[in-house]
């Protein structure tokens, strides 16, 4: 794989097992504030190091290439976030290495100049290579991780030092997952999707079939098959590109429920997007799965152009709003107006509880009858344009109303937090907080908008630049519909006043 891409870093991602127990992985638990992955269990790991190329022996890097730099990448970070080092050489007894461990996390000495001070070497034989996983494409900054399988015998004993991570501990794959499906605890995606590997491979020795398993799924994803992407049961994301507004260039669709379960969101254009979703379908109806409808967020094209393509391949309705049906026209026949509180039947939650639905919520304002879903056993809420996590949502008059979108926001912000589910870039745990940043976010731009207001008139070119000094300009003719939407709604709350072709403060004007 090349580190050539735009935005992808390397990285290592280390699979700890108990020797004599294969099913059993070391989990670590990411400290809640963190941006990425806050409050997620993961399996240890991070970025390389400047210096960790420089650890290779020049015959391992001619031999192994890539896989010996991220190798030692892996031994460092083993180290670091466990404090289980795997090395050759006569190692210090606990107390040194303890005290090892916060010199290089302090930073005071780097993991070379710790090695070379004690004559040791990276055991390279202890360190599997599993498989590569690039993370998918809808992620602001993607990474190429190696995954490396390390067996610790009982006289190693990792341990967690309080920082990034909070609490780590050794979890067989299946009984992990199960607490996962009762909502017990978050699983990064990466980790949802190996474990079940492991949990299922044969044997009573699963590696090799574990390995070959992860080896063959990860190298279908690098091909371009859509990743297997749950951030909670029950839902799993279908990232699809299409002819959206910048920075976006892929529209989220959702696959939610078993036994009924809805398509949200379709949108992609182009056949060769169409055949990645039909073969995640397909995989998906093979596996059990009973596809029941087409459920539409709203009708801009990027949500809804696959929608012909899927109910001319699979014979299920398409379920919307009424306010969105007269946008549909010639794209799709809406067989059910969806309402305000609809409940839709999910057939039973991923951990077998019955009665798990999913409730349709009418979130106006971006568009006309935009509508979010809120699943019941888990909390998880997909939203659809009311967030993007990768930009703001562009309020365009006359159809979007940014005081009805606002007021969309504060009903979505009153449910229980869960996850977030953007139309745009990756989930979010915690719906309040990314709320509560849109909101604030909102605020202070009307705040400067206000600001760029005089005693006379000014248009809305002239007002742009000084509300939206903080934006490129190539993305002013967005900002620009933005700004016309926030000048509609301070007209309406008397705080501008539109007069002579353009916009003055009420109070200024008198």
């Amino acid at each position: 794989m090349s580190a050539g891409k735009s935005g992808m870093r390397r990285s290592a991602g280390i699979l700890l097992r108990q020797r004599g127990n294969p099913r059993a992985l070391y989990l670590v638990a990411r400290r809640p504030e963190l941006v990425f992955f806050g409050g997620y269990w993961a399996f240890p790991g991070g970025v390389l190091d400047a210096e960790d190329a420089e650890l290779v022996p020049p015959a391992e890097a001619a031999s192994a290439g890539d896989a010996a730099v991220m190798r030692v990448a892996a031994a460092r970070e083993l180290f670091e976030e466990t404090g289980v080092l795997c090395v050759r050489g006569s190692i210090p007894d606990a107390p040194v290495l303890a005290a090892l461990r916060q010199e290089l996390l302090g930073g005071n000495t780097s993991f070379g100049e710790l090695l070379a001070r004690h004559r040791l070497e990276i055991d390279a034989g202890r360190f599997v290579p599993v498989c590569w996983m690039t993370t998918p494409i809808f992620a602001p900054v993607r990474y190429e991780t190696l995954f490396f399988l390390v067996d610790v015998d009982p006289a190693e004993t990792p341990s967690i030092v309080d920082g990034e991570l909070t609490a780590g501990e050794f979890m067989d794959a299946g009984a992990v997952l199960a607490r996962w499906r009762a909502g017990e605890l978050l699983i990064v995606p990466p980790a949802v999707l190996l474990l079940g590997i492991l949990q299922h491979a044969p044997g009573p020795d699963p590696t090799p079939g574990f390995i070959e398993a992860a080896h063959a799924l990860t190298a279908s994803y690098a091909r371009g098959k859509i990743h297997q992407v749950f951030f909670t049961p029950g839902v799993r994301k279908l990232s699809l590109y299409t002819e959206t507004l910048p920075p976006a260039n892929h529209t989220n669709a959702y696959l939610a429920g078993q036994d009924p379960a809805y398509l949200i969101d379709p949108g992609a254009s182009k056949p060769e997007e169409h055949a990645k979703l039909f073969e995640a379908l397909d995989e998906a109806i093979a596996a059990g799965v009973r596809l029941h409808a087409v459920l539409l967020t709203h009708a801009h094209g990027d949500h809804v152009r696959a929608v012909p393509a899927v109910v001319e391949r699979y014979g299920v309705p398409v379920w919307a709003h009424a306010d969105a049906v007269p946008a549909l026209a010639g794209i799709a026949s809406v067989a059910r107006a969806l309402a305000d509180g609809d409940i839709l039947p999910l057939g039973t939650s991923p951990d077998g509880q019955p009665g798990w639905t999913l409730q349709v919520l009418y979130t106006p304002g971006h568009a006309h009858g935009h509508l979010s879903f809120r699943e019941s056993r888990y909390g998880a809420i997909l939203a659809g344009d009311m967030i993007s996590t990768v930009s703001t949502i562009v309020i365009v008059p006359p159809e979007g109303h940014l005081g009805t979108y606002l007021a969309s926001l504060r009903r979505l912000r009153a449910l229980p937090s869960g996850t977030l589910y953007p139309a745009h870039g990756p989930a979010k745990r915690d719906s309040h907080a990314v709320i509560d940043a849109y909101v604030a976010h909102r605020a202070e731009r009307e705040r400067k908008v206000v600001g760029a207001l005089g005693a006379e008139p000014r248009t809305l070119d002239e007002i742009l630049p000084l509300a939206y000094d903080d934006v490129a300009p190539e993305a002013w003719p967005l900002a620009r519909m933005s700004l016309e939407a926030g000048l509609i709604k301070l007209c309406e709350e008397r705080i501008a006043l539109e007069t002579g072709g353009g916009y003055c403060r009420i109070s200024a004007a008198g």
